[in-house]
């Protein structure tokens, strides 16, 4: 993308399940994955943040039981 004499890459990723987390309907059915670079070591360092609302523990402890799966279909997805 061109702003101007800048051309600008894609720097950041973002991906959710759901258009916006906060109506009723979507607020315990939220699920977004971001990944970015740290801007003063882009080629060394990135961040992966997960966010998953749930209703209960129990949901909370499987969604953090199958992290390593995830990394696995996140690593598939961004090749």
């Amino acid at each position: 993308m061109k702003l101007g004499d800048e051309e600008l890459r894609v720097f950041s990723i973002s991906f959710s399940n759901k258009s916006s987390p906060v109506s009723e309907e979507n607020f315990y059915d939220w699920c977004h994955i971001k990944i970015e670079p740290d801007i003063f070591a882009t080629n060394k360092i990135f961040y992966l943040t997960l966010i998953k609302r749930v209703k209960t523990i129990t949901a909370a402890i499987e969604f953090v039981s199958k992290l390593e799966e995830y990394k696995r279909h996140i690593i598939v997805q961004l090749k």
